[in-house]
């Protein structure tokens, strides 16, 4: 989908008008769907966007869920860190204690 060229350009019986799009011969060749390499309809069209669409939304959950996993993992260890902290304060303060 990404390699697919992206062209602007108008019809010769449409002037002033401009489109955007990909080329139907680049569209045929990249998806071989549809009639010929001469057109693209809008089902095919919009066909191929969900399925990229669809790609897209698995990626970014695959993506979130491992972000979801590391963030837990350092949320795990800052918990542990804290605990830590908080058993060398207190060791802190009893050594002080004694010294008095």
């Amino acid at each position: 989908m990404s390699s697919l060229p992206i062209s602007e350009w108008s019809y010769t019986t449409e002037r002033g008008v401009r489109h955007v799009g990909p080329m139907a011969q680049d569209f045929y060749a990249a998806f071989n769907v549809g009639e010929d390499d001469r057109h693209i309809t809008s089902i095919d069209e919009d066909g191929v966007a969900l399925a990229a669409i669809k790609a897209l939304n698995a990626r970014v959950e695959r993506r979130d869920a491992l972000l979801d996993a590391k963030l837990a993992a350092k949320d795990a260890r800052i918990d542990a860190l804290q605990r830590q902290m908080a058993n060398l304060a207190i060791e802190v303060s009893a050594l002080r204690r004694t010294r008095r």
